[in-house]
């Protein structure tokens, strides 16, 4: 049992490590924030709509650069953006597609609450589903996770152990 506990955390730990070099923090006015991760090493960040309230976001990168970013779309219906920054050669996230994700899987969540950059806390996938919106898409697929969230969590990912 010892010897499990222990590869399952350092499998963790690394999830972890890489995670965080594709998490940045969004600025979006004020003293607003969220978090993103690097979608492709070019410079494009996603994020969470609600995250972007200005058409000027600032992004930081974990090595404390830091971008103004042009949002490239904004979705408010599903609560996605597009962000893009003027940079190259950065650690994208790796994705995982859809048919992937079992319920019952360990999950990540990495953001920034309430200052915290690069906090995660630990949970199971525990749905996957549909949710209905309130604009033309009517229904989208959506991941439901039993791992705490916080202010700040928002536009980080959920990743699982793969």
């Amino acid at each position: 049992m010892r010897m499990i506990s222990a590869e399952i955390n350092h499998a963790l730990r690394e999830v972890v490590e890489t995670v965080r070099r594709s998490l940045v923090v969004v600025q979006s006015g004020g003293h607003d924030f969220g978090a993103g991760g690097i979608w492709r090493n070019n410079g494009m960040i996603l994020t969470n709509a609600h995250v972007v309230n200005s058409t000027s976001p600032r992004v930081s990168l974990p090595d404390g650069r830091e971008y103004p970013a042009q949002v490239l779309r904004r979705e408010p219906e599903i609560d996605l953006a597009v962000l893009k920054i003027d940079a190259d050669g950065l650690p994208a996230a790796p994705v995982a597609a859809r048919g992937e994700l079992r319920i019952g899987e360990l999950v990540l969540a990495v953001g920034h609450p309430w200052g915290q950059p690069g906090f995660i806390t630990l949970g199971a996938l525990a749905a996957l589903g549909l949710a209905r919106t309130q604009g033309p898409r009517g229904m989208v697929p959506v991941l439901r996770t039993d791992a705490q969230l916080a202010p700040g969590n928002s536009g980080g990912p959920l990743v699982n152990a793969a």
